[in-house]
């Protein structure tokens, strides 16, 4: 879940609902990311100014966890109110959608911005709602998107730039390859379900 840090107990509500009703279950890096967490609080308290970070470690920190807990994830929900401002809520959209390739797993509730051409660029067009109840109904009428072979080059980057890089190495032909490398997804897929 991604949102403005000053709309987190506006959204809280929105994630029990939602895990209760769409058997889901919701990340918040507010909350899973400790160090962000601790910041939330000083935040909360009025000590600490949302947009203003203590250093450049903190920075570091933050983000690196923020971006962890995303690759870990099999979908983003973003909330973006025009009311109040969110760089890192955008570029987390950003990073999802485009970056890992995850545009059919992205969704953004936004009255203002649903439309916008960068949400629109970063999400398909079943994953622009205005409201969480939008999302909540579609999530409970159609699952939540499977994670793909078409996913692959975007959902594992590193991984699928290191195999890109070896073809080349080894003189292979990466498209002969990729059929190899789906029946191994889906083979790792399925055994990991079954642990």
């Amino acid at each position: 879940m991604a949102h403005p840090t000053k709309m987190m107990d506006y959204v809280l509500p929105y994630i029990e609902e939602i895990e209760k009703n769409c058997d889901v279950e919701i990340v918040n890096p507010f909350v899973a990311n400790e160090e962000e967490a601790c910041s939330v609080e000083k935040i909360r308290s009025g000590e600490k100014n949302a947009f203003i970070s203590e250093s450049a470690e903190e920075s570091r920190i933050i983000t690196e966890g923020d971006l962890k807990i995303i690759n870990e994830c099999d979908g983003m929900l973003a909330f973006l109110p025009r009311e109040v401002k969110s760089f890192g809520t955008h570029m987390e959209v950003f990073y999802f959608g485009y970056i890992l390739g995850r545009r059919d797993a992205t969704f953004v509730v936004s009255e203002d911005f649903k439309n916008h051409p960068w949400v629109e660029y970063c999400t398909n067009e079943m994953g622009r709602m205005k409201t969480f109840e939008e999302f909540s109904n579609y999530v409970k009428e159609n699952g939540f998107p499977e994670i793909g072979l078409k996913n692959l080059k975007g959902w594992i980057p590193k991984f699928y730039s290191n195999v890109g890089n070896q073809c080349k190495k080894e003189n292979l032909d990466f498209d002969k390859i990729l059929p190899i490398l789906e029946k191994s997804m889906k083979a790792a897929f399925a055994f990991k379900d079954l642990a």
